[in-house]
C-alpha cells in the first residue's frame, strides 16, 4: 500500500495547502506554456473551485485530485484530456502529477505515477504522459512507471515536450503494456 491517499479538492479547506504547492517557482516552472505561481490564496481558491466545478461538469473518471499524506495536500495526481496548444481537445489523455517541493526525491511521484497510470489504463487504451525535455525528474518517473518514450511533440499545450505513453495489451499480444 502506497504512503499517499488521493481525494477531490475542497477549496475551502485547501487552498492553503495547494498554495504552498503552487506559489513555488520550482514545482510550476514546467507547467503549461506560460508558467506563472499562484499569488495568492484567494487566488488558489478560485482555481481549486474551477477544478471542482470542471470534474462536477464532466462527470467522468478524469480531473485533478490532492495527494496527500497524511490529512493535508502534498500535490496533484491528473489523468486529463490533453489540448492543443488552443486549448482544444487533442483526444488523447495524460497523466501526471505537481509536489511540493520539500517532498522531492522521496519517491513520491513515482507513487502518484503509477496510481495515475493504474487508474488510467483502467479507462483508456492508451494514455500519454508529457514533460519538457529539461524537466529531468518526471522524465525519470515516466521511465520508473514503464511507459515507453515517443520523442518530442509539439501537439499539446502549444509547446514542444517530450512524450511517453503506456498501453494496454491487446488480445494478441502485440502491445506493449506499462509494468508499473
Amino acid at each position: 500500500m502506497g504512503r499517499l491517499t488521493f481525494r477531490n479538492w475542497d477549496p475551502q479547506q485547501d487552498a492553503e495547502a495547494a498554495y504552498k504547492i503552487y506559489s513555488d517557482f520550482e514545482v510550476v516552472r514546467y507547467l503549461g506554456r506560460t508558467p506563472a505561481v499562484t499569488t495568492s490564496i484567494e487566488e488558489q481558491h478560485e482555481r481549486l473551485q474551477r477544478i471542482v466545478d470542471a470534474m462536477e461538469s464532466r462527470g467522468d473518471m478524469t480531473g485533478v485530485w490532492a495527494a496527500c499524506l497524511g490529512p493535508e495536500p502534498i500535490g496533484s495526481a491528473l489523468f486529463k484530456e490533453l489540448p492543443d496548444g488552443d486549448g482544444n481537445p487533442t483526444g488523447d489523455f495524460e497523466i501526471g502529477w505537481h509536489l511540493r517541493r520539500d517532498h522531492w526525491g522521496q519517491g513520491l511521484g513515482t507513487e502518484i505515477g503509477r496510481a495515475m497510470l493504474a487508474m488510467a489504463l483502467s479507462h483508456k487504451e492508451r494514455v500519454l504522459a508529457i514533460a519538457y525535455p529539461d524537466n529531468k525528474a518526471s522524465i525519470r518517473i515516466m521511465e520508473k512507471i514503464g511507459m515507453q518514450p515517443l520523442g518530442l511533440t509539439n501537439q499539446s499545450y502549444g509547446v514542444e515536450c517530450i512524450a511517453y505513453e503506456a498501453k494496454l495489451l491487446s488480445s494478441n499480444g502485440n502491445d506493449t503494456a506499462a509494468d508499473g
